[in-house]
């Protein structure tokens, strides 16, 4: 399977797991938002490792992040539903998928490329 299934993939779940955490998980607003928070973080792990995305540590270390500032920031929009209706809940999948894929395209470049250090040297190398 190719790298930008594979992403969307593991995406898509964290995506599916938050919304069910949101629309099942506890009553109270603390806890569902912990849920929600932090939901990602261990499952994101199993599945990046499971799907072998290149550096999957990174991958589900650092996509949860911009997955929720992406939210927050289509939420607070004029277009920005809540995530009690299908349009919100679609929200949160799309962004899910949306950054999960950059972030495992920018790992994917960041392994081939060796480190970033190493790439601009390589670049630079031909200037010379």
């Amino acid at each position: 399977m190719k790298l930008p299934v594979k992403a969307a993939l593991v995406g898509l779940s964290i995506g599916v797991a938050d919304v069910l955490v949101n629309h099942y998980g506890p009553e109270d607003d603390f806890s569902g938002a912990m849920w929600v928070l932090f939901t990602p973080f261990p499952l994101g792990m199993l599945l990046a490792w499971v799907t072998r995305l290149p550096l999957w540590g990174l991958v589900a270390a650092v996509a949860p992040f911009p997955m929720f500032l992406l939210y927050g920031w289509i939420s607070a929009t004029p277009f920005g539903v809540e995530l009690d209706s299908w349009l919100g809940r679609l929200e949160l999948l799309t962004t899910g998928v949306a950054t999960y894929l950059v972030t495992a395209l920018v790992a994917s470049e960041m392994r081939r490329s060796g480190t970033l250090r190493g790439h601009m040297d390589a670049e630079n190398a031909g200037k010379r």
